[in-house]
């Protein structure tokens, strides 16, 4: 696997992306197959606080898709969520109560991220 930047191997030992305060995210693909044939990911958000969420509910659409689809699956549901706690909505979602904030602190992160991973191939498999 060859990773470009801006994204990383993190201290997870997975594919990522690290933000200016130390934070990451970090993806890959999970043991369990996903339903009907998807793509599961496991994914972790990890910050320098010590707190972390990790979950593989993350599933791409019917088929098989890539590891970069499924990191511009997660950033988008992290601004999508940024967003909610923006207008002051609880995404039940979440597991871990303080990703929304955390998704709203780093939106500008985030917005230019999900634009890379949108124009170049940053992971090739």
């Amino acid at each position: 696997m060859l990773i470009q930047s801006p994204l990383c191997i993190t201290s997870r030992l997975m594919a990522g992306f690290r933000f200016d305060d130390g934070s990451s995210i970090s993806i890959e693909y999970d043991d369990v197959p996903g339903d009907e044939g998807r793509t599961r990911y496991h994914y972790c958000i990890d910050l320098p606080d010590g707190r972390s969420h990790e979950s593989a509910k993350l599933q791409s659409g019917v088929g098989k898709y890539n590891l970069q689809y499924g990191l511009a699956s997660l950033v988008d549901y992290l601004r999508s969520t940024a967003w909610d706690f923006e207008d002051g909505d609880k995404d039940e979602e979440w597991e871990a109560d303080w990703i929304q904030e955390w998704a709203s602190d780093h939106i500008n992160e985030l917005d230019v991220l999900a634009l890379d991973l949108s124009e170049n191939e940053l992971i090739q498999e």
